[in-house]
């Protein structure tokens, strides 16, 4: 979605530049319209009206997929599990934006289901969208009815993460997300193979306060 009017400081976390323009990606634009803090229109003429909360859902959700948010180049759609971790972040006053967005020079598209979402800032870390940083941790979408990554797949995501924590949001069919911290370096157990001490099960991670 292209900016064309803009109020308020909320694109000083949010969005990305694409061809000389601001633009949102497609959580950002619903999560601003559910606040009433959006207007999304499909036309710009003097007699256009506001999309409906409904019709942005159908526009910005795709339902038949599990797979994460390619980094931000257009409106692309997003699984309403991925929506939902999105909107709990933000709601824990993180600064979200999809993995790799800000730092990809070529958008691929992820190669696995359970690659990382999104990347998450605490608020007093983030200063600007040129001046990033390095995020606080990333987030892979787990559907709570699926079977979680294997220890070796966390392994290779942790060591894709180049150091940066990783985060395991769990969603059920309700809304309700459970953020757990995935940790490396558990030393070898007994009997337990090279899967088991690059890397360890999730354990629970605080889940109802924000950032500190």
């Amino acid at each position: 979605g292209v900016i064309v009017r803009q109020r308020g400081k909320y694109l000083h976390c949010m969005g990305y530049s694409f061809d000389g323009n601001i633009c949102l990606a497609a959580e950002e634009v619903l999560y601003l319209a559910e606040r009433s803090q959006l207007a999304v229109l499909t036309a710009m003429t003097p007699t256009a009206e506001p999309v409906s909360i409904k019709e942005l859902y159908a526009m910005v959700i795709d339902p038949g997929t599990e797979a994460p948010p390619k980094p931000a180049r257009a409106l692309t759609p997003i699984s309403l599990r991925a929506y939902w971790v999105y909107a709990h972040m933000r709601g824990l006053g993180f600064v979200v934006f999809r993995a790799f967005t800000h730092r990809a020079t070529e958008i691929a598209t992820p190669q696995a289901v359970d690659s990382p979402a999104f990347e998450a800032y605490e608020p007093d870390a983030f200063n600007s969208k040129r001046s990033m940083g390095t995020p606080s941790f990333y987030v892979i979408v787990v559907n709570y009815r699926a079977d979680a990554p294997s220890l070796s797949r966390l392994a290779d995501i942790i060591r894709a993460c180049h150091g940066v924590n990783l985060k395991m949001a769990v969603v059920s069919c309700d809304g309700t997300v459970l953020m757990f911290d995935v940790a490396s370096g558990l030393p070898a157990l007994p009997n337990a193979g090279p899967a088991l001490s690059a890397a360890r099960a999730p354990s629970p991670g605080p889940s109802t306060s924000g950032p500190s």
